[in-house]
């Protein structure tokens, strides 16, 4: 990664002297600030505002201009990362833009709503009204419903797989999971405690249980938590909580 990119990613969890920060009120405002205008480039996708479920959720639209010219497409519900506290769509703007030219599909990026201002369930509930309302607009959109996958890197991970088990809750189709360096569980670096060697740079084991934390809107992310709230304490076969049940095909990178 070129040096000028890579700097400002590095304060993000430490601080210019190595020394960890406290949890803006604002978290987004930490990515916005520091990261270089090239990281969030402009004139990318279209601004879209969708509703579903009594809900009207600001998302970006990437497609090819093809599109629309070849029979019904595959399509994409992305979720971006920040730790469930933070970022935006606009980081994604060229992986997005990428999938969606090189696969010829529609990919529908979501501006969820962030903790600690809105508390679980509610960037699951944007998540899930986008998923629906591509759902109920596939004809319109010219999109296969049997196509429709979701996914997300980090945070955004995390919250497609809990959106993956929602839907199956709610008989909404999913045909595939891709979840990158997914934010999955928040036992992961329970009370801030930090392990040598693991999570140095940018994402911290304070600020991962931080995130965990404003989350479930409470201070202490080793409370119990399951079903949707907490993915990864599923098992794959839904023993473990009420509301875990058997998914269907998924990538984990």
């Amino acid at each position: 990664m070129a040096r000028e990119l890579r700097a400002p990613l590095l304060v993000i969890g430490r601080g210019q002297a190595g020394v960890p920060e406290d949890l803006p009120a604002d978290f987004s405002s930490v990515l916005s600030s520091r990261l270089p205008a090239r990281v969030f480039p402009s004139g990318s996708g279209r601004r879209d505002l969708i509703a579903a479920g009594g809900l009207e959720v600001p998302v970006w639209r990437y497609e090819p201009d093809s599109r629309r010219q070849a029979p019904p497409s595959g399509a994409l519900v992305w979720l971006h990362g920040g730790g469930y506290v933070g970022g935006s769509p606009a980081q994604d703007h060229l992986l997005c833009s990428r999938i969606a030219r090189e696969l010829g599909i529609l990919v529908v990026s979501v501006d969820y709503r962030l903790a600690p201002a809105h508390p679980y369930p509610a960037a699951l509930d944007d998540a899930f009204a986008a998923l629906r309302w591509l759902h109920a607009e596939a004809a319109a959109e010219g999109v296969d419903a049997e196509r429709i996958a979701i996914g997300g890197a980090s945070a955004g991970g995390g919250l497609a797989a809990a959106l993956a088990q929602r839907a199956l809750d709610e008989d909404v189709p999913v045909a595939f999971q891709l979840l990158i360096y997914p934010m999955l569980d928040d036992r992961t670096g329970a009370g801030g405690v930090g392990i040598p060697g693991r999570g140095e740079f940018v994402w911290t084991a304070r600020r991962n249980a931080e995130g965990w934390g404003a989350t479930w809107a409470v201070r202490s992310p080793s409370r119990p938590t399951g079903g949707r709230r907490g993915a990864g304490r599923c098992r794959l076969d839904g023993s473990t909580w009420p509301g875990c049940r058997t998914l269907g095909s998924a990538l984990v990178t």
